[in-house]
């Protein structure tokens, strides 16, 4: 007989190893069994350059960041984002979007209005206020946009929102716009995240694949503490 040492006992026992895949999987049946949308709204009143851009002048420059601020962990399975925006050149703006863990992705280039396709009106500035909507599975990408613009776009070539998917939402979202034309000016109004996340069934099987693969690890091998008694039995072999 042989009594175990405390340091077997957690976590490197089974019992122990078990008992964090109960709870994980007893943590997530609280989840509503469908996926769910969350949507994170701000609001923003920032001049498009900004004055403190030393070519603000000239109508070009930067655009102070717009920090968005997401208070909830929750897994992205889905982001989709609507910028709201009053300028008179869209397309003189590069917008790019950063996640709290560093991911970044252009959703608008900055396009040479000359080679926007104009619509019926003959009109391609996209002079605001608009509200632009970003979108993996939208039908038209945002270099081919024409009036009107209340539908959704996919991102500038070469970029998609699912870079961020199996994020945490949790932080902060860095939006940044860099007006690259001369003359036309603005302002940034708003943004909205959109977040879709798993359904409970896919967080259960992920909680389950990773406590196993944590139970299934080899335990480490301590050498019995034996009694006096038995001590005293053993027999040494030559």
């Amino acid at each position: 007989m042989f009594t175990r040492n405390s340091k077997d006992v957690w976590p490197n026992s089974v019992e122990a190893r078990v008992f964090l895949l109960v709870v994980a999987i007893t943590a997530v049946g609280t989840v509503p069994c469908q996926s769910a949308t969350f949507v994170f709204s701000q609001t923003f009143d920032l001049p498009i350059p900004s004055p403190d851009d030393p070519d603000s002048a000239s109508g070009r420059g930067r655009m102070d960041d717009a920090n968005s601020y997401v208070t909830e962990h929750h897994l992205i399975e889905d982001l989709d984002i609507a910028v709201l925006l009053n300028h008179e050149a869209f397309f003189d703006l590069e917008i790019v979007l950063q996640s709290p863990e560093g991911t970044t992705i252009t959703l608008n280039p900055s396009l040479n209005t000359a080679f926007i396709i104009q619509d019926e009106n003959g009109s391609r500035s996209a002079g605001g206020p608009n509200r632009f909507l970003f979108d993996d599975e939208a039908a038209v990408d945002i270099e081919h946009a024409t009036q009107p613009f209340n539908q959704p776009f996919r991102p500038a070539l070469g970029f998609e929102l699912s870079a961020f998917n199996g994020e945490d939402a949790f932080g902060r979202w860095r939006l940044q716009i860099r007006d690259e034309g001369n003359l036309h000016v603005g302002r940034l109004e708003g943004t909205e995240l959109i977040i879709t996340t798993p359904e409970p069934t896919t967080i259960v099987l992920l909680a389950f694949g990773a406590a196993t693969v944590y139970t299934r690890k080899p335990l480490s091998r301590r050498k019995p503490v034996l009694s006096a008694a038995e001590k005293g039995s053993q027999r040494q072999i030559f």
